[in-house]
């Protein structure tokens, strides 16, 4: 930069782009002062996933900080919706619950729970894991959701959800639904991505949202918990552990 001498002999630094300014002030001996800018917005916090550089959109809700985005991180049990990679881009991708733990295909039919620990990483980025049934009725409560039915386990049904976390584009009208998009009051910003059953069909997209939780179902040692999130409703259920779902991680405590 440049200076000159304004008023009671104080150095005034000019930035090059404002030189005419400069040259003024060297004719007038008039002090020239910075220029006001405006204070940039706060950025959101992201998460830049080491493995492919990939960013992610993050958002505290209550205690707990999540993706705000679906991951998609590439892995030979995960998949597109409809085999479109366009899909995986702005959806993110589909992953079995052996692909979002990441952990040795036996376990589609033997149980994990006794080897399972606190913040399971799985395929999340490191310092981030695959979310329990826990972390996400602690969701649903930050949220002030409703609590309707629970199974023997007190994993629950939550109504009222649609408003805080549904994105405010992208959902579709269902069962006669007039507002089928929420308000993304909270930031958690759901789409309705989709998912994949076990015989490779792809279903709900631009219904529904599912995505996997950390746990196995309490019954069959081929379930895993998994959470659908649909018209204003998040609901538990057990899937098969080679169906499709989204991951959404949470950041470890």
């Amino acid at each position: 930069g440049c200076a000159c001498l304004g008023e009671r002999n104080k150095l005034i630094f000019i930035d090059m782009k404002y030189l005419a300014l400069f040259l003024l002030c060297l004719a007038t001996g008039v002090a020239l002062a910075a220029p006001k800018t405006a204070a940039p917005e706060p950025a959101p916090e992201e998460l830049k996933d080491t493995r492919d550089g990939k960013v992610y959109k993050t958002v505290r809700i209550g205690d707990q900080v999540w993706m705000a985005e679906n991951l998609n991180y590439s892995t030979p049990q995960s998949f597109c919706y409809d085999d479109r990679f366009t899909l995986c881009k702005t959806n993110g991708r589909l992953y079995t619950w052996l692909g979002a733990m990441n952990i040795p295909d036996r376990f589609k039919s033997e149980r994990y729970s006794s080897k399972l620990k606190k913040n399971h990483q799985g395929i999340c980025p490191a310092g981030w894991h695959v979310p329990t049934n826990a972390e996400w009725q602690a969701l649903a409560k930050a949220v002030e959701a409703v609590q309707d039915t629970c199974n023997d386990a007190d994993v629950c049904t939550w109504k009222n959800v649609g408003k805080a976390l549904k994105a405010a584009s992208g959902w579709e009208t269902e069962d006669g639904d007039a507002t089928p998009n929420g308000e993304n009051t909270s930031g958690f910003a759901a789409i309705p991505s989709g998912s994949r059953d076990m015989i490779s069909n792809y279903e709900g997209l631009g219904t529904a949202a599912r995505f996997w939780s950390a746990e196995e179902g309490i019954g069959n040692t081929y379930d895993a918990y998994h959470w659908t999130l649909t018209e204003d409703m998040l609901y538990f259920d057990a899937g098969y552990k080679n169906e499709g779902g989204s991951v959404r991680c949470v950041k470890n405590n």
